[in-house]
């Protein structure tokens, strides 16, 4: 009799209590979910003949394979072991070494990119203070549990990296578009990239100073006011006649391209303008001012002979 009670209570349909507990179970279902499409994105596939640098067991003396030493080389065959981690396919490697060595069936979370394991030591040693390695403890996952992927904090907006280098990159690149010319080497991840980094840096400037002369000449054009009378004595300084509020404006030329950088009530203004320009691009136009302070006592000068004129 117990038993067909029991039978016949459960056909009624789940209790209040048991509903709401497939609810939330449903819930965390769904949530695990999402998290796992984010996460499925961020594990390396390494494909046949990618550059890698893998472990290496020397079969005489470690037979057992229990201490590695890697080296570069590249993936000869991949095979999957298992489709159901949340991270994304488990696989297994073969790598042939750049010395002509192979090793079969690495496990993944043994294998880096090159650049990625170079760098892996300077992140031991803390020097990358503003990415922190994301692992996962409770996964049967190798890779998430023992390397995991990396998450760059800038303006406090994340940015997640399945490699430690782009990570990197993405730092140094941000902290010269924030600081331009004034960046260091000390304020870089990678110093030795600051040179090509600036270049970078120099490229888009122009690039945003060509987009603003284009867009100044064609509202020039289309307001029929001409050419202005180039008569300073000042380099890279223009006089405008007809705008008495803001009657000099500096161009700079670089790259075989002449960039309008803007008007100003001062010709000096003008003329220290035109050389920030050329020291941002790099230009080599002969400078107006040696020192800040050559500008500010030129300006003064102007400033006093205007104010003459008009008494």
């Amino acid at each position: 009799m117990e038993l067909s009670d029991t039978e016949s209570s459960s056909d009624e349909g789940p209790q209040p209590q048991q509903s709401q507990r497939r609810q939330r179970h449903n819930a965390k279902k769904r949530n695990r979910a999402k998290q796992n499409l984010d996460k499925f994105d961020l594990k390396p596939q390494y494909k046949i003949g990618d550059d890698i640098s893998g472990p290496y067991w020397d079969p005489d003396t470690d037979p057992k394979r229990k201490c590695p030493t890697w080296y570069g080389g590249k993936i000869a065959n991949v095979t999957v072991v298992n489709t159901s981690s949340p991270y994304g396919p488990i696989c297994k490697y073969d790598i042939k070494f750049d010395d002509g060595d192979f090793v079969a069936d690495v496990p993944e979370e043994m294998i880096f990119t090159q650049s990625d394991y170079e760098l892996s030591h300077d992140y031991t040693d803390n020097k990358f203070k503003l990415i922190r390695d994301v692992t996962d403890k409770h996964t049967k996952d190798n890779w998430a549990k023992m390397v995991g992927y990396y998450v760059l904090t800038l303006n406090k907006e994340e940015h997640k990296f399945t490699f430690l280098t782009d990570a990197v990159a993405k730092h140094d690149k941000s902290v010269v578009e924030r600081k331009g010319e004034k960046t260091n080497k000390a304020d870089l991840y990678q110093p030795k990239n600051l040179k090509a980094l600036l270049k970078e840096y120099r490229a888009a400037q122009s690039e945003k100073m060509s987009q603003s002369s284009k867009l100044k000449r064609k509202r020039t054009e289309e307001s029929g006011l001409g050419a202005p009378d180039q008569s300073s004595k000042y380099v890279g300084v223009y006089c405008d006649k007809r705008d008495a509020s803001k009657k000099w404006f500096a161009s700079v030329k670089f790259n075989q391209q002449q960039y309008q950088i803007g008007n100003f009530f001062y010709e000096a203004e003008a003329a220290f303008a035109h050389d920030k320009a050329v020291e941002l691009l790099g230009s080599g136009d002969m400078l107006n001012f040696k020192t800040k302070a050559g500008f500010r006592q030129s300006k003064k000068e102007e400033k006093k002979r205007l104010n003459n004129n008009e008494k």
